[in-house]
């Protein structure tokens, strides 16, 4: 249950920012982004000696803010100062314009406001400073780093494995079984999408509700139980420690989702919301009772959706999320009992690789995709989806048939026109004799 995000042309665009940004400071009052050509930790600094940085300092006040405070001198008047940070992990650099009053010692503070820019506990940022002055002189300061944790909290960790485990409610039995579950999943999930090692993970357990929604970004689903960010390596759970089977389970299907979610810049997507949330589910082990009777009630009524309408976002509504959830777990544990993990393999390879949904399940098991959901409804004993209109596969062009609509649109006039034409030459030809 998480959330993901462009592509190649706008990293051209955005590599022109940068250009913009290091060779033009004054020009943009805007955030620029682009791609950082080497890693932060070992980009040399520059220094001039006209100016100088007297102090830089940050705070993480998490959920509120980040805080970046630097007090510089020179022998001119400081004009333009501005601040460049980037994600341990996320390859692109920020860089953004710094507000202060010129003079040739200043004070400056520039503000993520997590509210609106968020990042969640557990990241490294690193950052540093550009200033130059009316002299002509430019500095660009080392890098720092700025660790960002929950400090609401009395956190304990254990490590096990490639997972870092943090917790403040709870005894070391209730982390031991965590860990376990956690990397279980991780190793399995990661042999399926075929990566040849696992990267370093954290998670971080909240014990209640309330204490779990403070640590969510904005606009958060309010029937989210975890969210999971592949690109930081970092896992939050809502995991009350009195219930050591549920937080196996909402372990197990974040880390399928941390190993499977892809976080580079792929032209192609991510795979099938109903593929990623299905393998997750599956991980949980049996299903929920709550899912089965959503499942149940829907294919007894012919209310199932079809697996196109399922590859993008699922619906936000309470009800229909969890039909969508079950739904996407039984297509997958039907894939896996019917035609086994090897073939679950070149199912996701198909997807990677850019397949359209019916390549990818005919590569896989030899079907196009409504023939394979014929057959998982026949496996549940479904009301066969052709009799409903919710289980019909979405239009090919955009929502509520627009591309019949559109289609229409344009055909209309080209037929009048060529009616027009017809009389005309016929008017011309009747003149002419």
């Amino acid at each position: 249950m998480e959330g993901r995000a462009g592509r190649l042309s706008g990293r051209w665009l955005l590599a022109g920012l940068l250009l913009l940004a290091v060779f033009g400071w004054g020009a943009s009052p805007e955030l620029a982004r682009a791609e950082n050509p080497t890693p932060a930790a070992t980009a040399p600094a520059m220094a001039s000696g006209a100016i100088t940085v007297l102090q830089s300092t940050a705070r993480a006040d998490f959920p509120r803010a980040l805080t970046f405070h630097l007090q510089a001198r020179s022998s001119a008047q400081i004009a333009s100062i501005r601040i460049a940070y980037q994600i341990q992990g996320d390859p692109v650099t920020y860089i953004a314009r710094v507000d202060f009053s010129p003079a040739s010692t200043v004070d400056a503070t520039y503000t993520i406001d997590l509210t609106r820019q968020y990042y969640p506990p557990g990241i490294t940022l690193q950052y540093r400073w550009q200033i130059s002055d009316l002299s002509g002189a430019h500095l660009v300061s080392p890098w720092y780093s700025l660790s960002v944790t929950d400090p609401r909290f009395f956190w304990r960790d254990r490590t096990s494995g490639p997972v870092t485990l943090h917790w403040y409610q709870g005894d070391d039995n209730f982390a031991d079984a965590v860990l376990a579950a956690a990397n279980q999943a991780l190793a399995t999930a990661s042999r399926a999408a075929g990566l040849p090692s696992v990267r370093p993970v954290q998670i971080y357990l909240y014990a209640n509700s309330n204490d779990f929604r403070g640590a969510l970004g904005p606009g958060a689903d309010q029937w989210v139980g975890g969210q999971t960010f592949p690109l930081y390596r970092v896992v939050l759970l809502l995991t009350p420690p009195d219930d050591v089977g549920q937080a196996q389970r909402s372990v197990a299907h974040e880390m399928t989702h941390m190993a499977i979610d892809t976080t580079a810049e792929d032209p192609y997507g991510a795979l099938p919301t109903w593929l990623s949330e299905g393998m997750a589910m599956v991980a949980e082990g049996p299903m929920d009772p709550v899912f089965v009777q959503a499942l149940n009630s829907a294919a007894r009524s012919g209310r199932l959706l079809s697996i196109q309408s399922l590859s993008g976002n699922f619906p936000s509504s309470t009800e229909e999320a969890t039909l969508a959830y079950a739904e996407s777990g039984s297509i997958v544990d039907y894939f896996i009992r019917t035609y086994g993990q090897q073939k679950l393999a070149v199912l996701i390879s198909a997807f990677r690789s850019g397949s359209s949904s019916d390549e990818a399940f005919r590569a896989a098991t030899g079907l196009s995709t409504m023939e394979f959901q014929r057959a998982w409804e026949a496996s549940i004993g479904a009301v066969p989806s052709g009799s409903t209109a919710a289980s019909r596969p979405a239009a090919p062009s955009g929502p509520s048939g627009a591309g019949s609509i559109i289609n229409r649109i344009i055909a209309a006039p080209v037929a009048f026109l060529l009616r027009l034409l017809a009389a005309v030459l016929q008017l011309f030809s009747m003149t002419k004799g």
